[in-house]
């Protein structure tokens, strides 16, 4: 299941690893390949001034390596240090749909006994105002797949699901 959430984010494209199709593609092959979150997070980092999207995927990584690991501790150590990180880029950009869809695609597969979602509702409906308005609109193939995202997520109300099918 937590790969079918990171499909969403496959665009097939070229470039350097600043270019967002590339980041897109390369952090869905780190869903299931720690070596390529190892890399793309190393490539993210030594960016001297990234952009909140960019601090963005650096966080979905962080979350990813909590998955790839195997001690425990660690696990919980990459946790935090996602949060951190995301907390920090969507203060740089609160509005922006795909940061939030990231820290709520990630949130929505950890275990519920972790405590470690909190920002599932808010997520969820900044996401869905976002899409709603033409304010920080992401491009139509990801924008078709939060909203698919969504409907299947089984968090959405009666109201939410309705709006989001007419946005379809």
């Amino acid at each position: 299941m937590l790969l079918l959430a990171f499909l969403f984010f496959f665009t097939p494209a070229g470039g350097s690893a600043t270019d967002l199709n590339q980041i897109r593609e390369r952090y869905y092959q780190s869903v299931t390949d720690e070596e390529a979150t190892r890399d793309l997070y190393r490539e993210l980092s030594s960016i001297p001034h990234p952009t909140a999207l960019v601090l963005g995927y650096q966080a979905a990584l962080e979350a990813l390596f909590a998955k790839h690991v195997w001690n425990p501790y660690s696990k919980l150590t990459w946790l935090d240090k996602a949060e951190l990180s995301f907390a920090k880029a969507i203060r740089q950009d609160p509005t922006n749909v795909e940061i939030r869809f990231l820290r709520f695609t990630y949130q929505h597969y950890l275990p519920g006994f972790l405590k470690r979602s909190p920002n599932l509702d808010e997520d969820r409906a900044a996401i869905i105002n976002g899409l709603a308005s033409n304010v920080n609109q992401p491009e139509p193939d990801l924008r078709k797949n939060v909203i698919r995202f969504l409907l299947e997520s089984g968090r959405c109300s009666p109201v939410e699901l309705k709006l989001l099918r007419s946005l379809l």
